[in-house]
């Protein structure tokens, strides 16, 4: 298997049952007796690359019991020892060992086992799980290796991820991708059988042995292209081309969980693939990145194809799956919409509904759904099911050692844009177990989209709102509706759109859909409530200190109140009680007097709503209060009865002010003296008022056919008003000539 340590020490079984009867007795009298490994801590992960300098990758530290050196020894579940450190001596029972990645890449590679401190030259195999003395932690070191040509181009490389519940080995997408997997008992860290031999490889039927023509692993535009693991193929095997370019790789490692990306483009052959002396872009690249998860049971897989010329590509893809197969009595495969577990010939066609979908495998079609613990049941699961035809077995065969079938795929590459494939798989001994895992897996793959505005929770005042959030997926986000409204997608993954509410508590849903046409959705809870509309009306019955304003209020289905707010500046220092209006949803009018005011004064008024929802403000309007009238128009006319002609008369009399106008301001302005002869004015004239509020005018009748033979004349003074007061006429005065 890929991880055996580079060097093992074993014994049969019958020796190391009796060994371990006598470790701490008379075999080991003249060594160490017992011993702990303190440091590193159990359950331990570890990574390091093979190709890269040494480093101390961790140092051993512990104490010992009795006398002696010891062998510092790693012990797996499958009856292997690897030895990290022989010879070693204690300093007063302690010890510090370093474990450089040089001595791990010579004597361990990768794998998960016990790291024991074990008497010089003992050669006892204490399998995990053994009670001993001699006590360590147990550890999971992960290895990477690369593969590049003469000139450093990687071509291919070879993760292999030692975890605790299960092991894993990832290679290039053109060397078989998920390259191998088993899984480790608890405790005792027994290895299982093998689960997988390659997924996510790029099928290559000219290396097949059955020779069925499916084409190429992948073709751009109609033509046979090459990831860069067979375009080196094709130079080992016929000389080197120009143009040749390799993989770039990365990785990260966290607590077990790795991650790879793989970039690599994809080339055509010149003139063609059947003869090629030379490589060109092809104009897409593959970016490939694998996710571990779940302790080595779960890995995933994205394969995001590129645009990199700016152009329009369409490519077909075969998905190439090998499981491993116990002969006899072989695998079996329970496919979405089939009838269960069953075994499928070789040259078998499958065809998958549409969609998202797990396939499950047995690699004893003979084991329970419950598990016998030795053979492992694992889980393809896919974002869509292939589009360019039924998945084919292109190898199955109950004798061998495994059984393969191909998945094609179309995609059209959007200029400059990209498309996704997306796979994940599971392994565990129970297919409850790997059912859960496949659930969480195809959970993984969906869209990821929030809500960022308005935030749940939030009380809304206006109709409609406009909601943003972001949505994002390696497949692509193809569209977000918001409460069935499309929104409008934005760079970055962002997306808005207005959505009306009705008052009172709403959700706002907002679903996502990706490139495969699967979708997620975010929601929030707000409470939207209208706030009241109010408009501010035209004043009336105006007096020197009252006046009555009118205006409108909808109260918006809510209990609403309203008052006037007024004064004589618009900061609005006075305010009415305020008044119900009900809680309909139609303009009601309404109308408040506003008293105590001023008289001849500008007031700035506006009405003012409030409800549940919001206070609202009505437009504000001037209104101006009356000037008040004199308290009276005090006259006299001398003489009461003209005997002379021309007749003359005197009229004087006095303005008599309201309280509160002062002489400064009321006593202006003039008095207009009307004399009427019946209903004719037959003489006018005008006096000022002074500054005492007197007054005096003469009038002299100097024309007989005004005011022929003798009779009574009406003369009338009228004030005109001033800007303090308003007019007044006083009553008539009857005076006669004769």
């Amino acid at each position: 298997m890929f991880g055996i340590p580079r060097r093992r020490l074993t014994l049969s079984a019958a020796l190391a049952i009796c060994a371990l009867a006598t470790m701490a007795g008379s075999a080991h009298a003249a060594g160490i007796t017992a011993s702990t490994i303190t440091s590193p801590a159990g359950n331990s992960y570890f990574f390091y690359d093979a190709g890269g300098a040494s480093t101390t990758l961790f140092t051993a530290t512990g104490t010992t019991t009795g006398t002696g050196d010891f062998d510092l020894n790693c012990y797996d579940g499958g009856g292997e020892v690897a030895s990290l450190a022989t010879d070693v001596t204690p300093d007063n029972g302690t010890f510090s060992v370093p474990i450089s990645t040089s001595t791990l890449l010579a004597e361990l590679g990768s794998d998960t086992c016990v790291l024991r401190a074990v008497p010089t030259g003992s050669t006892t195999d204490i399998l995990p799980g053994v009670s001993t003395t001699f006590t360590g932690p147990t550890i999971a070191v992960s290895e990477k290796t690369e593969s590049t040509t003469s000139s450093d181009a990687l071509y291919n490389f070879g993760y292999s991820l030692s975890d605790f519940d299960g092991y894993m080995n990832f290679e290039s997408p053109g060397q078989c991708g998920l390259d191998y997997g088993l899984l480790y008992a608890s405790g005792t860290l027994a290895p299982s059988a093998q689960s997988f031999s390659c997924l996510g490889g790029l099928y290559d039927p000219d290396g097949e042995e059955d020779g069925n023509n499916f084409g190429g692993g992948i073709t751009v535009d109609g033509v046979e292209a090459l990831d860069s693991y067979a375009a080196w193929n094709l130079n080992k095997n016929h000389g080197t081309y120009p143009g040749y370019e390799g993989i770039t790789l990365s990785e990260t490692f966290n607590a077990g969980a790795l991650t790879i990306n793989d970039d690599e483009p994809i080339l055509d052959c010149v003139p063609s693939y059947s003869n090629c002396t030379s490589f060109t872009p092809s104009g897409v690249q593959l970016d490939r990145t694998w996710q571990t998860a779940d302790d080595g049971r779960v890995a995933l897989q994205t394969d995001v194809f590129q645009s990199v010329d700016g152009a329009q590509h369409s490519i077909a893809v075969l998905e190439d799956d090998t499981v491993a197969n116990v002969t006899p009595p072989g695998a079996a495969f329970d496919f979405p919409g089939s009838s269960g577990f069953q075994d499928y010939a070789e040259n078998a066609t499958v065809t998958l509904p549409s969609g998202p979908g797990t396939i499950y495998f047995k690699t004893d079609s003979s084991t329970p759904d419950a598990g016998d613990g030795t053979n492992p049941q694992g889980s393809i699961t896919y974002t869509s099911a292939p589009n360019n035809g039924p998945v084919d077995f292109s190898y199955s065969d109950e004798t061998s050692a495994y059984a393969e079938f191909v998945m094609p795929y179309a995609r059209t590459i959007p200029a400059g844009g990209s498309v996704a494939l997306r796979f994940g798989y599971s392994q565990d001994y129970a297919l409850a177990d790997v059912q859960t895992l496949a659930q969480t897996v195809l959970a993984s793959f969906t869209p990821a989209v929030s809500i960022i505005s308005p935030a749940t929770g939030t009380t809304l005042t206006s109709s409609p709102v406009t909601v943003s959030g972001t949505a994002s997926d390696a497949a692509g986000i193809t569209s977000v509706d918001v409460n069935g409204q499309a929104a409008t997608l934005g760079a970055g993954g962002t997306f808005s759109a207005p959505v009306a509410l009705t008052p009172g508590a709403s959700t706002i849903t907002a679903v996502a859909a990706d490139g495969d046409g699967i979708t997620a959705q975010a929601q929030i809870a707000v409470t939207y409530t209208d706030p009241p509309v109010v408009t501010t009306g035209n004043a009336s019955h105006l007096t020197t200190n009252s006046a009555v304003v009118a205006g409108t209020v909808n109260p918006e289905s809510q209990a609403t109140t309203y008052e006037v707010q007024y004064g004589t500046t618009t900061a609005y220092a006075s305010h009415t009680a305020p008044v119900s209006v009900g809680s309909g949803s139609t303009a009601a009018s309404i109308t408040s007097t506003l008293n105590g005011l001023e008289a001849n004064t500008a007031y700035d008024y506006r009405f003012v709503a409030t409800n549940a929802s919001a206070t609202t403000y009505g437009a504000g309007l001037t209104l101006r209060t009356v000037k008040p009238s004199p308290t009276g128009l005090r006259t006299r006319v001398v003489p009461k009865t003209a005997k002379t002609f021309p007749y003359h008369y005197t009229i004087k009399g006095n303005l008599i002010r309201p309280r509160g106008i002062t002489a400064g301001q009321g006593c202006s302005g003039r008095i207009t003296i009307t004399v009427k002869r019946g209903k004719r004015t037959i003489y006018t004239a005008h006096a000022r008022i002074s500054k005492s509020c007197y007054w005096k005018a003469s009038v002299t009748l100097r024309r007989h056919r005004r005011v022929p033979g003798h009779g009574r004349l009406r003369i009338t003074p009228s004030f005109g008003g001033n800007r303090a007061l308003t007019a007044l006429t006083a009553k008539p005065l009857t005076v006669h000539y004769r």
